[in-house]
């Protein structure tokens, strides 16, 4: 009997200790999940005396778990996803009446967040440990505001662990978009908004799965199963799309001039103390690396700018997000 995709269901939860099970503690709302389980048996190609390249003697290999889960950004959960891709949650900020700050930064070790993933398919539910977000992207155009993460993990089992219980925030659209551009990010932040047509923020951490000899370390039951995620380098780019308008971002294409980009999606819900669920996204210094323009004669002048950031030594930082809500914490 078929089973509908929207009975599924995803469960996460942070690990204290990369690889070791933690019960669900959050589900989230997804419109995509291509999470699977993926081994690489190791075939035996030799000469035996016939033409057939398989001789039948193939045996296991390499075994890990990987996918790519989407869902609408909103304002609760989409902290686990871009925490995960920054690597760092800091310390929760009281702003009274029961309203929180969180910061996401960079962090700096080789060492992964790591977390662990159920996935409810109704016929299966699977568990997906050491499971760590590679890339993460955040887009909006004129409607709203979606995210995206790509996981790397071990190697899934069989669960019986996790019970539904679905606590979602407010979704984030074009219209509670504001964009800031200037030469620094004091200037971007005092700067008048600009308007754009689609925006495009992504996080690479170019993630690698190492795999060593079989010594099982407690928290791996396969000796072929992944042995550890490591960090690569730490990418932020994007692209936005605005209409042309006046020739400032041409000229800073041209003279490569740097900027920095503040974008701020902000609800209407007041979440009190003044407060509304807020998603704050900071850019301190970036390069136009290509600049495209759009001259179909049916529609109008626009041009495409597809940016890279680049570390700020005087703030430390390549970027970092601030999101505003009623959650205590993310721990």
């Amino acid at each position: 009997m078929a089973v509908s995709g929207r009975k599924g269901w995803i469960g996460i939860a942070k690990e204290a200790t990369p690889g070791v099970p933690v019960s669900p503690s959050t589900y989230i709302p997804f419109n995509s999940n291509t999470l699977l389980g993926k081994h690489e048996p190791v075939g035996d190609d030799e000469a035996f005396g016939v033409r057939d390249a398989q001789y039948g003697s193939s045996v296991k290999g390499k075994r890990f778990g990987e996918g790519e889960i989407g869902i609408l950004a909103e304002s609760t959960n989409i902290g686990y996803l871009i925490g995960g891709a920054f690597g760092t949650f800091g310390t929760p900020s009281a702003l009274g009446d029961g309203v929180y700050s969180h910061e996401f930064t960079r962090n700096n070790s080789d060492t992964p967040q790591t977390f662990s993933v159920t996935s409810d398919r109704s016929t299966d539910r699977e568990l997906y440990t050491y499971a760590v977000i590679n890339q993460f992207s955040l887009n909006f155009a004129d409607a709203e505001a979606q995210a995206t993460a790509t996981i790397m993990s071990r190697f899934p089992v069989t669960t019986a662990s996790g019970t539904l219980t679905l606590v979602s925030g407010v979704l984030f659209t074009f219209r509670n978009a504001q964009v800031q551009l200037g030469a620094n990010i004091t200037a971007a932040e005092s700067a008048v908004k600009t308007e754009v047509e689609s925006l495009t923020f992504n996080i690479n951490n170019n993630a690698e799965m190492i795999y060593r000899s079989a010594v099982v370390d407690g928290s791996r039951s396969d000796p072929g199963d992944v042995s550890l995620i490591a960090m690569g380098k730490f990418e932020v780019s994007g692209e936005l799309t605005m209409l042309f308008e006046n020739t400032t971002q041409r000229d800073n294409y041209s003279n490569l001039s740097k900027q920095a980009l503040v974008l701020n999606l902000i609800t209407d819900r007041d979440i009190g103390g003044g407060e509304n669920d807020k998603l704050l996204i900071e850019i301190p210094k970036m390069r136009i690396q290509e600049r495209s323009m759009e001259t179909g004669i049916d529609s109008f002048f626009s041009e495409t700018l597809s940016f890279v950031a680049e570390y700020d030594s005087t703030l430390s930082r390549t970027s970092r997000a601030i999101l505003t809500n009623r959650k205590v914490s993310y721990a």
